[in-house]
């Protein structure tokens, strides 16, 4: 799950031709931590999902497409 969250945000990013560093400072985070949640290894808090979905100029529901059917099955 954190690999298709953080798959949408660098597929989303590479789009835009955003650098991570970039992305990250408009994101109001670390760059470290941007290349964390992109590789998958972090969840990246509610608010930081707004953020980052703001700088992509998207919504967070967009980045999560696709993420929910997988939980679904989960349980």
């Amino acid at each position: 799950m954190m690999q298709r969250i953080g798959k949408h945000i660098r597929d989303r990013r590479l789009a835009l031709g955003l650098s991570v560093p970039r992305l990250a400072n408009a994101a109001e985070t670390t760059t470290r931590y941007m290349e964390m949640i992109e590789a998958g290894s972090r969840y990246p808090s509610l608010m930081t999902l707004f953020r980052i979905a703001a700088a992509l100029d998207t919504t967070a529901s967009e980045l999560l497409v696709g993420v929910e059917a997988p939980l679904a099955s989960v349980g």
